[in-house]
Protein backbone atom coordinates (compact mmCIF):
# COMPACT_ATOMS: atom_id res chain seq x y z
CA UNK A 1 0.00 0.00 0.00
CA UNK A 2 1.18 3.16 -1.06
CA UNK A 3 0.79 7.15 0.89
CA UNK A 4 0.66 9.53 -1.03
CA UNK A 5 1.41 12.94 0.46
CA UNK A 6 0.23 16.00 -0.81
CA UNK A 7 3.05 18.31 -0.42
CA UNK A 8 2.09 22.13 -0.33
CA UNK A 9 4.28 23.86 -2.48
CA UNK A 10 6.05 27.06 -1.19
CA UNK A 11 7.43 29.02 -3.06
CA UNK A 12 8.55 32.30 -2.24
CA UNK A 13 6.14 34.01 -4.17
CA UNK A 14 2.97 31.82 -2.20
CA UNK A 15 5.24 33.08 1.40
CA UNK A 16 5.22 36.43 -0.16
CA UNK A 17 1.42 36.91 -0.87
CA UNK A 18 0.95 35.56 2.94
CA UNK A 19 2.48 38.02 4.74
CA UNK A 20 0.66 40.50 2.25
CA UNK A 21 -2.44 39.49 3.17
CA UNK A 22 -1.57 39.30 6.63
CA UNK A 23 -0.42 42.80 6.84
CA UNK A 24 -3.57 44.22 5.03
CA UNK A 25 -5.85 42.47 7.83
CA UNK A 26 -3.90 43.88 10.49
CA UNK A 27 -2.96 47.43 9.31
CA UNK A 28 -6.59 48.65 10.16
CA UNK A 29 -5.84 47.67 13.79
CA UNK A 30 -2.54 48.91 13.78
CA UNK A 31 -3.58 52.34 12.97
CA UNK A 32 -6.47 52.68 15.50
CA UNK A 33 -4.58 51.33 18.01
CA UNK A 34 -1.81 54.35 16.59
CA UNK A 35 -4.44 56.51 16.59
CA UNK A 36 -6.11 55.99 20.35
CA UNK A 37 -2.13 55.91 22.03
CA UNK A 38 -1.66 59.30 19.89
CA UNK A 39 -5.43 60.73 21.52
CA UNK A 40 -4.70 59.57 25.12
CA UNK A 41 -0.92 60.72 24.94
CA UNK A 42 -2.07 64.19 23.97
CA UNK A 43 -4.78 64.54 26.13
CA UNK A 44 -2.62 63.37 28.74
CA UNK A 45 0.25 65.75 27.98
CA UNK A 46 -1.96 68.85 28.13
CA UNK A 47 -2.52 67.47 31.73
CA UNK A 48 0.70 68.63 32.41
CA UNK A 49 1.79 72.07 33.84
CA UNK A 50 4.00 71.85 30.74
CA UNK A 51 0.91 71.06 28.03
CA UNK A 52 -1.39 73.58 29.89
CA UNK A 53 1.12 76.23 28.86
CA UNK A 54 2.43 75.39 25.95
CA UNK A 55 -1.77 75.30 24.93
CA UNK A 56 -1.97 78.86 26.51
CA UNK A 57 0.82 80.22 24.17
CA UNK A 58 -0.97 78.64 21.01
CA UNK A 59 -4.19 80.46 22.22
CA UNK A 60 -2.53 83.63 22.83
CA UNK A 61 -0.56 83.66 19.78
CA UNK A 62 -3.95 83.39 17.54
CA UNK A 63 -6.07 85.63 19.78
CA UNK A 64 -3.45 88.41 19.36
CA UNK A 65 -3.63 88.15 16.01
CA UNK A 66 -7.05 89.61 15.98
CA UNK A 67 -6.39 92.14 18.52
CA UNK A 68 -5.26 95.86 18.37
CA UNK A 69 -3.17 95.38 21.36
CA UNK A 70 -2.12 92.12 23.48
CA UNK A 71 -3.46 89.68 25.17
CA UNK A 72 -1.96 87.83 28.08
CA UNK A 73 -3.51 84.28 30.07
CA UNK A 74 -2.10 83.86 33.77
CA UNK A 75 -2.87 80.33 33.36
CA UNK A 76 -4.94 77.48 31.96
CA UNK A 77 -6.34 74.34 33.30
CA UNK A 78 -9.36 72.00 32.65
CA UNK A 79 -9.75 68.67 31.43
CA UNK A 80 -9.96 69.26 28.07
CA UNK A 81 -12.36 67.24 26.51
CA UNK A 82 -15.35 69.31 27.96
CA UNK A 83 -14.32 72.15 30.14
CA UNK A 84 -11.85 75.03 30.31
CA UNK A 85 -10.86 77.81 32.89
CA UNK A 86 -8.01 80.55 32.25
CA UNK A 87 -7.16 82.98 34.91
CA UNK A 88 -6.01 86.33 35.05
CA UNK A 89 -6.84 87.19 31.43
CA UNK A 90 -5.63 91.05 30.35
CA UNK A 91 -5.71 92.97 27.17
CA UNK A 92 -3.25 95.60 26.63
CA UNK A 93 -3.79 98.24 24.54
CA UNK A 94 -0.99 101.39 24.29
CA UNK A 95 0.39 99.85 27.62
CA UNK A 96 -2.82 100.40 29.37
CA UNK A 97 -4.46 97.45 30.80
CA UNK A 98 -8.63 97.80 29.02
CA UNK A 99 -9.95 94.09 29.71
CA UNK A 100 -9.47 92.15 32.61
CA UNK A 101 -10.62 89.12 33.94
CA UNK A 102 -9.84 87.32 37.08
CA UNK A 103 -11.19 83.97 36.09
CA UNK A 104 -13.40 82.55 32.90
CA UNK A 105 -14.80 79.14 33.18
CA UNK A 106 -16.26 76.97 30.08
CA UNK A 107 -18.02 73.45 29.96
CA UNK A 108 -18.67 72.89 26.18
CA UNK A 109 -19.70 69.83 24.14
CA UNK A 110 -16.84 68.74 21.84
CA UNK A 111 -18.33 66.76 19.53
CA UNK A 112 -20.48 69.51 18.41
CA UNK A 113 -17.63 70.96 17.02
CA UNK A 114 -17.55 68.50 14.08
CA UNK A 115 -20.92 69.81 13.05
CA UNK A 116 -19.42 73.23 12.98
CA UNK A 117 -21.22 74.58 16.71
CA UNK A 118 -19.32 75.34 19.39
CA UNK A 119 -21.68 74.40 22.16
CA UNK A 120 -21.41 75.97 25.30
CA UNK A 121 -23.76 74.87 28.16
CA UNK A 122 -21.97 76.82 30.96
CA UNK A 123 -20.26 80.27 30.70
CA UNK A 124 -18.98 82.04 34.03
CA UNK A 125 -17.11 84.87 34.00
CA UNK A 126 -15.97 86.08 37.37
CA UNK A 127 -14.76 89.66 38.47
CA UNK A 128 -14.14 91.12 34.30
CA UNK A 129 -13.23 94.98 34.33
CA UNK A 130 -13.52 97.06 31.33
CA UNK A 131 -12.23 100.14 31.00
CA UNK A 132 -13.14 102.76 28.24
CA UNK A 133 -10.95 105.48 27.58
CA UNK A 134 -11.82 108.44 25.02
CA UNK A 135 -9.44 108.96 22.59
CA UNK A 136 -7.85 112.63 21.34
CA UNK A 137 -10.42 112.11 18.02
CA UNK A 138 -13.73 111.18 20.01
CA UNK A 139 -13.47 107.58 19.63
CA UNK A 140 -13.68 105.19 21.78
CA UNK A 141 -10.39 102.62 22.86
CA UNK A 142 -12.65 99.78 22.99
CA UNK A 143 -13.82 100.24 19.78
CA UNK A 144 -10.81 99.75 17.55
CA UNK A 145 -9.65 96.82 19.87
CA UNK A 146 -10.40 94.05 17.40
CA UNK A 147 -8.34 94.42 13.72
CA UNK A 148 -10.76 94.44 10.91
CA UNK A 149 -10.97 91.38 8.90
CA UNK A 150 -10.59 91.29 4.90
CA UNK A 151 -13.37 90.70 2.54
CA UNK A 152 -12.38 87.09 1.22
CA UNK A 153 -15.56 86.66 -0.50
CA UNK A 154 -16.20 83.69 1.40
CA UNK A 155 -18.93 83.09 3.78
CA UNK A 156 -18.07 80.81 6.95
CA UNK A 157 -20.64 79.75 8.85
CA UNK A 158 -19.51 79.22 12.40
CA UNK A 159 -22.47 78.95 14.98
CA UNK A 160 -21.85 79.76 19.12
CA UNK A 161 -24.43 78.69 21.43
CA UNK A 162 -24.56 79.19 25.08
CA UNK A 163 -27.16 77.71 27.10
CA UNK A 164 -26.17 79.78 30.46
CA UNK A 165 -23.67 82.98 30.86
CA UNK A 166 -22.95 84.49 34.35
CA UNK A 167 -21.10 87.64 35.33
CA UNK A 168 -19.98 88.38 38.69
CA UNK A 169 -18.27 90.84 40.43
CA UNK A 170 -18.00 92.93 37.23
CA UNK A 171 -17.13 96.66 36.22
CA UNK A 172 -16.93 99.15 33.77
CA UNK A 173 -15.21 102.41 33.77
CA UNK A 174 -15.31 105.15 31.24
CA UNK A 175 -12.62 107.71 31.31
CA UNK A 176 -13.29 110.64 29.37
Amino acid sequence: MEIVESVKENTPSSKKRTRWLRWLLWRPFLIALILIWLGISTWGTLQTRWGSDQFRKFVVGQLNEQLNGTLTIGRVDGSYWDNISAQDITIWQNGEAVVKIKEIQAAYKPLDLLGGTLHITNLYVRNPEIIGRQNPDSTWNLLGLLKPQPETGNTSQQTILVDRFRITDGQGKLVV
